[in-house]
């Protein structure tokens, strides 16, 4: 037997023998070698960690052997992590060459395989890996520069590679700038990885000389550029331009909760006031809007605080909002409050068969409230479809059409979500709910305005509005409930309070000062009123069985897809200023719960 495994060991000696090493990658820094880094004889640290112990350690170059010739270190190594530094010197002076190119670095663990006889036989690890260096002193080619557009306190440079670059050329550029005729120390953008770049923070009206160098992944720096020149202008945004065009939107909101509710601790206005205190205070938007409302607020609230009729039409417009911001804020509040109808509805409706329901119903409440009964009270909502003001350049007064001039007049998908509360269910279900939605368009702003040309820039400019609904709904599901016909006709009617701001390149709310010094900033709201009619889709009638099984699981009785096609009308019931109004097409999913 001794002689069997003398013979196997010296057969198969890694059988029972054998280890690795981790040798860890060089950073992207380490791996590249320039004509100044070889000069100052740049160093990198190897890495390596293992679990074997009484070795010895190599660390070679261009070879993966154990050769003096390449070999740059050696010393003990007893297991663990460890670590070499090398210096651009020795890995040029133990290579097969010492041009440019790539270099090979090897770490080579060598342990010693003990034998009965006591004997040892030395072994390399079983994975060797390379790190390869890359040694590369030669400069890219100069780029050039293509365009400068201008922007707002900005120039907009386009880039080219230099001709013939390689891949390893197109690491990046540093752009220099400085005024025209000016001999002081430029000013530099460093390591800009793309061939688009905004320098930002210029004065406008004054020429700036402009030239880049290119970068290659070794650092190395080409020649400069030729110089552009280019000259930043003022650029007017949208609400900029609209308001030198004429236009007479002055901003401000109406959320005079106070006044609609007569008393400053009624409970829908402790919820506008927890929305100010804990969302719209910690935003510069916010803060804003709050500046807004405390300066023109007192006088709206005088007028509407001894006018019951607008008291009351206000309250149908702002308690539906405070829900949306409650469950914005708590959405627990809300799923509570939801509970507690539904269990007053099965209460209602079973207090005269089982009294036992009732206390376990009181036991467990919340969950029982959401999945044991199926009966519809709510419907939920979510739509989508084109938007566009189609009427926001006709307003009287305007001398230029300034939402075509910026946005193209493009129209953008608008998203809503809808919660609607079911009052009755006889010959159809009449439904009284509130949606809110986002829509965004985005622009370039303009720069030559009051000249024969009208010419854009690229700076942005966004067009956002947050639209919310108040709507009463009629849904004749009669059939469908009774005969199992798929199509439901509806229709709605609405008002409308949609809440816009627009933004400048920067990303800050836009701002106009008008020839008296009076300002005016880009953000507020519009009321209106819309109507609608469609058709909705029973997909219950295509797989009853599913559609049994999710009222069961989750409480929705019923699905629909539906389109709508509506008409809003959203110009402050024929105030100045914005006419958000539009008429389009909707297409969405709507559940009965």
């Amino acid at each position: 037997m001794k002689k069997f495994l003398i013979l196997f060991f010296s057969l198969f000696p890694t059988s029972l023998f054998a280890f690795n090493v981790t040798v860890y990658d060089l950073s992207e820094d380490d791996s590249y070698f320039n004509a100044q880094d070889i000069e100052d004889n740049k160093g990198i640290n190897i890495r390596w960690t293992s679990s074997v112990t009484s070795a010895t350690y190599y660390i070679n170059i261009d070879s993966s052997s154990k050769s003096t010739e390449h070999q740059i270190a050696s010393g003990s190594y007893n297991g663990g992590d460890a670590s070499y530094t090398i210096y651009a010197n020795d890995i040029l002076s133990h290579a097969n060459n010492t041009l440019d190119g790539d270099k090979e670095i090897y770490v080579l663990i060598e342990a010693q395989e003990s034998s009965d006889g006591g004997s040892s036989t030395p072994k390399f690890q079983d994975n060797i890996k390379a790190l390869v260096v890359h040694f590369d002193r030669t400069p890219p080619p100069a780029p050039s520069i293509s365009s400068i557009v201008p922007g707002e306190n900005s120039l907009q440079v386009y880039v080219e590679w230099g001709q013939n670059s390689s891949e390893s050329d197109k690491y990046g550029f540093n752009i220099y700038y400085r005024k025209t005729g000016s001999s002081d120390e430029p000013q530099v953008d460093k390591n800009i990885k793309t061939t688009k770049h905004k320098i930002s923070g210029l004065i406008n009206n004054l020429s700036y000389d402009v030239w880049a160098e290119q970068i290659d992944k070794a650092k190395n720096v080409s020649e400069k550029s030729a110089v552009v020149s280019g000259t930043p202008r003022e650029v007017f945004d949208y609400y900029e331009f609209y308001k030198n065009s004429g236009g007479k939107e002055e901003g401000g909101f109406c959320f005079i909760t106070t006044a609609v509710y007569g008393s400053p601790v009624h409970p829908i206005v402790y919820i506008y006031k927890g929305f100010r205190d804990n969302i719209l205070s910690r935003s510069a938007i916010g803060e804003r809007f709050i500046s807004v409302y405390y300066r023109y607020s007192p006088y709206a609230a005088d007028f509407i605080r001894d006018k019951p009729l607008l008291r009351v039409l206000f309250a149908l417009i702002l308690t539906p909002i405070a829900f949306m911001l409650l469950l914005i804020m708590k959405p627990l509040y809300l799923l509570l409050i939801f509970g507690i109808i539904l269990s007053v509805v099965i209460l209602f409706r079973y207090s005269r068969k089982s009294l036992s329901f009732f206390v376990l119903l009181s036991v467990l409440f919340l969950p029982t409230l959401l999945y044991a009964e199926s009966d519809r009270s709510f419907g939920v909502s979510l739509n989508v479809g084109n938007y566009k003001p189609s009427k926001i350049d006709s307003e009287n007064g305007l001398t230029t059409e300034p939402y075509k001039e910026i946005f193209d007049n493009k129209s953008e998908l608008m998203f809503k979500l809808g919660l609607d509360y079911e009052l009755f269910q006889r010959l159809g279900t009449l439904s009284i709910g509130g949606t809110a939605g986002f829509w965004q368009v985005v622009g370039k702003g303009i720069y030559n305005y009051g000249t024969n040309t009208i010419t854009k820039s690229q700076d942005t400019t966004v067009f956002n509005i947050v639209p919310f609904e108040l709507n009463l709904m009629y849904k004749f599901d009669y059939y469908a409930n009774t005969l199992n016909i798929p199509l439901v006709p509806y229709g709605k009617i609405g008002l409308d309070y949609y809440v816009y701001w627009i933004t400048n390149a920067k990303g800050d709310v836009s701002n106009y000062k008008n020839s008296d010094g009076k300002s005016f900033d880009g953000y507020g709201g519009k009321m209106g009123y819309h109507y609608a009619g469609g058709i909705m889709f029973l997909l219950d009638w295509i797989d009853s069985e599913t559609a049994a099984d999710f009222d069961m699981e989750f409480g929705v009785n019923n699905s629909y897809l539906f389109m709508e096609i509506y008409k809003s009308v959203v110009d402050g019931f024929g105030s100045d200023g914005f006419n958000l109004s539009s008429t389009g097409f909707l297409f969405g999913l709507y559940l009965d719960i």
